[in-house]
């Protein structure tokens, strides 16, 4: 039990006895620092994958299935071939 004083996001110091928080080896972060340090994001749009996301691995890399484009004409590329051109996707037409 803690003194709300007491109770503080481990990387920010923010007093945290009356927001929501989660816990990550026995020490408590404030919401947006959990999601900053643990979430997993897209690579593209930089915004935490959530649990309903529909979401892909590619190029070694998570991003959000609206996220997956061709990095020439921007056209999605989710569920069909791309290639790599470095660390980007490309759709067959700009291979």
């Amino acid at each position: 039990m803690f003194h709300p004083e007491h109770f503080i996001c481990a990387q920010c110091g923010k007093q945290i006895a009356n927001e929501s928080f989660h816990l990550d080896s026995g020490k408590p972060y404030c919401a947006q620092d959990y999601k900053e340090l643990f979430c997993v994001k897209c690579c593209s749009c930089k915004q935490v994958i959530g649990g309903g996301d529909r979401w892909l691995e590619a190029l070694d890399k998570p991003w959000h299935a609206d996220c997956f484009r061709c990095a020439v004409c921007g056209s999605n590329l989710e569920n069909t071939g791309f290639y790599s051109m470095g660390t980007q996707a490309v759709c067959p037409k700009h291979a």
